[in-house]
């Protein structure tokens, strides 16, 4: 059976028109992958209850991270998320403007600061008292996470404090060497249990006692001397 001319015009224009839809959907790119990385804003300064931490790309309206705004636990805070206004515990990547403010005055007490995030990276941003505004003290957390141990560091930012050492009763060591204002050790593994921690000056004063640390399996901590109103303070962190 001889088919039509018209027959087969439409059978053509039919492949052509399911060829093209093809090579359009195949032109269409895939939506890429987000690279995520994780900032957790440690604030140790005394007399700061109640700080909202802003962020701009200087692209767009500055933001209110949701889980950093009125907060009044600090240093006690969880990781937050800018794309999802604070609700899980991830950053998108790259360069940020970090600033903090008083909640009820909305006086800026930290000039506005670059941060950038890096892609499957830990990082940490402390607000340090530096007697006028507060100071940033951006880290990257590089720690290896061991069964039956803990990974802990020692941060100096008290801003009355040139040097300070933090040492291990327990174990008669210490966490790294001297650490001058602003400064932080590496991390370093402990095992298991409980300890007696003491940080002295450089000229060897004792500047606080801390008793009876429990450290987790597979822990991460922060240590840092601060100042209480003048007196030397420190306290302890658990930033994983």
């Amino acid at each position: 059976m001889k088919l039509s001319l018209r027959v087969i015009l439409s059978v053509l224009a039919v492949g052509f028109f399911l060829v093209s839809c093809k090579k359009k959907q195949e032109d269409i790119p895939s939506p890429p992958v987000k690279q995520r990385s994780y900032l957790k804003v440690i604030q140790t300064a005394t007399g700061y209850v109640n700080l909202d931490i802003l962020y701009d790309t200087y692209t767009a309206d500055t933001k209110m991270i949701t889980d950093l705004g009125n907060h009044e636990a600090w240093p006690e805070i969880k990781y937050a998320d800018l794309d999802e206004a604070g609700k899980v515990d991830e950053f998108n990547i790259g360069a940020l403007y970090f600033t903090a403010r008083e909640f009820q005055t909305y006086d800026t007490v930290m000039l506005p600061t670059q941060v950038e995030l890096v892609a499957r990276n830990y990082q940490t941003l402390f607000l340090v008292d530096s007697l006028w505004y507060l100071k940033p003290v951006f880290v990257t957390d590089v720690f290896e996470r061991i069964a039956g141990q803990a990974s802990i560091r020692f941060a100096n930012l008290n801003v009355f404090v040139d040097g300070a050492t933090l040492n291990v009763l327990t174990t008669s060591s210490s966490i790294g060497s001297a650490r001058s204002f602003k400064q932080l050790t590496d991390f370093q593994n402990l095992n298991l249990g409980t300890y007696d921690f003491e940080i002295k000056d450089n000229s060897g004063n004792v500047l606080v006692n801390m008793p009876g640390i429990p450290l987790d399996n597979k822990g991460v901590y922060t240590i840092y001397l601060h100042h209480d109103w003048g007196a030397p303070a420190a306290k302890i962190v658990r930033e994983q």
